[in-house]
């Protein structure tokens, strides 16, 4: 049997993550000082409101909601730290954006079609349900190839919904940009962050989207 080596940090926002991946851990406790971070910890930022868009270096758009700005500032500030100290991390929705921003890239400030469950398709031709409820979503397509590693994205039926999603990408509302695939899981491999924009903490606890998050950590983070 694997020694479990590596400690579990859930920066708590009322979302039940570590249901999900805390039998992957050493331990697993919620993120209350610096003191805790080490190279051994995977900090978990959670669900929640948009981040602002002043971290990916852009104004807001029409339909971005206003960020909790404390939030931003406590998140950016332990993810920075904890980086210094060696750990990894995973972002689940709203975290995902927020690693997303952390390792250059954008988001795009609201998206279509992405407010229900719907397939995704996965890099190893695996097809299933994804619980994606968000209207933001990760665009890392202007960083170097090397800088990310997209692992699942969004597919029919989502599409056939309104032909294409439509994208809102800053303050101009510019649409001229359609990415070829929407990504719903990404690896950032400079900064160790898994991201996925579902969640895996809604639905049956050993639903096969669960079980593929938990794949995704053993093989991303923990080995």
């Amino acid at each position: 049997m694997k020694v479990k080596q590596k400690n579990l940090l859930i920066v708590d926002f009322g979302f039940n993550t570590d249901q999900v991946f805390e039998p992957l851990f050493k331990s697993c406790s919620i993120y209350r000082t610096p003191s805790q971070v080490d190279a051994s910890s995977v900090i978990v930022f959670e669900g929640g409101s948009d981040i602002s868009p002043e971290l990916y270096n852009e104004f807001r758009g029409t339909w971005t909601h206003q960020s909790h700005r404390k939030r931003d500032e406590l998140e950016v500030s332990l993810f920075n730290f904890a980086l210094s100290r060696g750990s990894s991390f995973i972002g689940i929705c709203r975290g995902a954006q927020l690693l997303t921003a952390m390792a250059g890239g954008k988001l795009f400030q609201d998206v279509s079609g992405h407010f229900r469950s719907h397939a995704i398709q996965t890099t190893t031709g695996k097809r299933m349900m994804t619980t994606s409820y968000h209207h933001q979503m990760m665009n890392p397509f202007d960083l170097p190839a090397n800088d990310f590693k997209l692992l699942a994205w969004a597919v029919a039926p989502l599409r056939n919904l309104n032909a294409l999603s439509s994208y809102y990408l800053n303050s101009q509302n510019v649409t001229d940009f359609v990415p070829d695939l929407e990504p719903e899981v990404i690896w950032y491999p400079k900064i160790k962050s898994l991201c996925i924009q579902g969640h895996p903490e809604y639905g049956s606890p050993n639903g096969e989207f669960q079980n593929y998050c938990r794949s995704l950590v053993n093989e991303y983070i923990i080995t």
